[in-house]
Formats: structure tokens, C-alpha cells, sequence
């Protein structure tokens, strides 16, 4: 399975296609291809910030360390002797604490979200397009680390120690 998104590139426009709403957007998205939703869980997620031609690292939480779950979608493509299957993680707007760090951040769900975003039945826009939002700035904690965490032969805790 690769990551990155079928749904974008222009080679799938010469099929029938139909149209399904994505975070308040329209993807075109076409009958050879299935889409279904899927949630990555965890505790923290990476994002970098670009300073001065460098990138640096900052580590994002929930403030009280409960998981939650990242918005993405899996797609199959049955096109020629074999399938091809990607994902793709959701972003939205970065809210007040990201927003120095990156211009959009991922859709992040709570635990309590995971249900409906999960439910292959539910086909109600608006109800999706609400859990596009970008998450609550309060709720979240972020700082920055060492490009340690760069290098995955770097697979220590220490990775996320906060800078000093």
C-alpha cells in the first residue's frame, strides 16, 4: 500500500467520474476507485516547522496525554492486473497553537468521534464536513524537540524530550 492520495492525480479524470465532499471541498473521484474512511490512533503526532531554510520538529499532544485519532482515507484503484491501495491523513487549517509551526495541521477526532467518521453508512456532509474543523487549541500541547527525531535509527524515548 502507498501513502499519498489517489484522488489527485490527473490520470483517473478519463473515468466516469462522481463527486463526494471532502472537508467542505469536492474531490472528483472516479467509479474504479473505492474510498473508505480510516482513523490513525495515537498519542502524539509530529509536525515541522520551516525557520531561516531548516525544519524543526515539534511534538503535539493532548494537554491530559489521552489519544485521539487522525482523519485519513484508504482507496483502492482496480485498475490493470492489480490493485493499487494508499491512504491519506486529512488536514485542515492550523488553529491558534499550530499556526506558527504550520499553516494547516491534520483533522484531528476524539474518541468520541471515531464512530461516526468510521461509519461507512453515514453519508450526511454537513455531519462529516463539522469534524473538519481544526481542533481545539486549549485541549493541545506542543513544543519543540531535537531533529533526533529526524533519523528513525534515533528510536529512543529521548526523541521527544523538549528542547532546552
Amino acid at each position: 500500500m502507498g501513502f499519498g492520495s489517489i484522488l489527485g492525480r490527473r490520470r483517473i479524470q478519463r473515468h466516469r467520474q462522481r463527486t463526494l465532499g471532502i472537508s467542505g471541498d469536492e474531490a472528483l473521484v472516479p467509479q474504479c476507485v473505492q474510498v473508505a474512511p480510516l482513523s490513525h490512533c495515537g498519542r502524539w503526532l509530529f509536525e515541522w516547522q520551516k525557520t531561516d531554510g531548516k525544519k524543526q520538529p515539534y511534538y503535539i499532544s493532548m494537554k491530559d496525554s489521552r489519544p485521539f485519532g487522525i482523519a485519513g482515507l484508504w482507496e483502492r484503484w482496480d485498475k490493470g492486473e492489480e490493485p493499487v491501495e494508499s491512504c491519506a491523513i486529512l488536514t485542515t487549517a492550523a488553529n491558534e497553537l499550530m499556526e506558527p509551526i504550520h499553516e494547516r495541521m491534520p483533522v484531528i477526532l476524539s474518541p468520541k468521534q471515531f464512530d461516526l467518521w468510521l461509519d461507512p453508512k453515514c453519508q450526511d456532509a454537513k455531519k462529516l464536513t463539522e469534524l473538519m474543523q481544526p481542533y481545539q487549541a486549549k485541549d493541545l500541547l506542543a513544543y519543540a524537540i531535537s531533529t533526533r527525531v529526524n533519523n528513525p535509527k534515533n528510536d529512543t524515548a529521548a526523541c521527544i524530550d523538549p528542547m532546552k
